[in-house]
């Protein structure tokens, strides 16, 4: 497979339709959203980003947010409505707000969903993973944050295939540069920040600082650790923030 851009789910009605795009996390593929998209609403449509060089993916993992931006903003244009609606979790939120602010000026954003990740200033604090670590202290890192399935155990050569594709995510995020505070351009994007109460890598007092960049409407802390997302019980409440802007049928 060498889709960057999967429709993971067709809308059931055809005509116009609202979409959801799901940027991953660290490691991570579209195909990390299966079980959380199998509970949205059958007549929204589902597409997900599947980086380079990232489990069934080919090619080479990228290195960079600009490159991921770039490549993806390729992609996406295609397949993009005026009113889709992004989330990303961890680095995919930095993913897509980097998107947003490529495209927002001719293909409106209706909503920015960001998910586990602090905003652009600090993104590097509180972080201990780096993409010079050795392949055992990166796995036991990703058990304690509660980032690495159980199929991995079975499937060695997936395991291999998220090491890579996450020595890469954290590249670059060690390269990521944006623009100093005081030069921040906010843009006119309604957005809603999901965190929870034990993720040690996102600081609950700063994620609020998303302010400055995002028309920021609501806060939401769920319970669990940095993959709160994928907890039984948290992913119905998930799924509700995610369809809440999305039009009734």
């Amino acid at each position: 497979m060498n889709d960057v851009v999967q429709v993971l789910r067709k809308a059931k009605r055809a005509g116009r339709h609202d979409q959801i795009v799901m940027f991953p996390f660290g490691g991570g593929s579209g195909y990390s959203y299966s079980a959380l998209a199998s509970l949205i609403r059958e007549d929204v449509e589902i597409i997900v980003i599947n980086p380079p060089g990232h489990f069934f993916n080919s090619g080479k993992a990228l290195e960079s947010i600009d490159a991921m931006v770039y490549l993806y903003a390729k992609e996406l244009r295609r397949f993009l409505q005026d009113n889709s609606l992004f989330f990303g979790h961890s680095i995919g939120g930095i993913v897509a707000y980097e998107l947003c602010k490529t495209l927002e000026k001719d293909i409106p954003i209706k909503r920015l969903i960001i998910s586990s990740v602090n905003p652009p200033h600090c993104t590097r604090e509180r972080v201990d993973l780096h993409s010079g670590m050795d392949t055992d202290s990166l796995i036991r890192k990703c058990t304690d944050l509660g980032g690495l399935p159980h199929i991995f155990k079975q499937e060695p050569e997936l395991l291999e295939s998220f090491i890579n594709g996450l020595r890469a995510d954290l590249k670059a995020l060690e390269c990521y540069n944006p623009p100093k505070l005081e030069n921040v351009e906010k843009l006119p994007i309604g957005a809603s920040v999901l965190y929870s109460d034990r993720d040690y890598i996102v600081d609950a007092a700063r994620v609020r600082e998303w302010e400055y960049y995002l028309d920021c409407s609501e806060f939401i802390q769920f319970p669990g650790d940095h993959f709160y997302l994928f907890d039984n019980p948290n992913q119905n409440s998930v799924v509700r923030v995610l369809t809440k802007y999305i039009r009734t049928v």
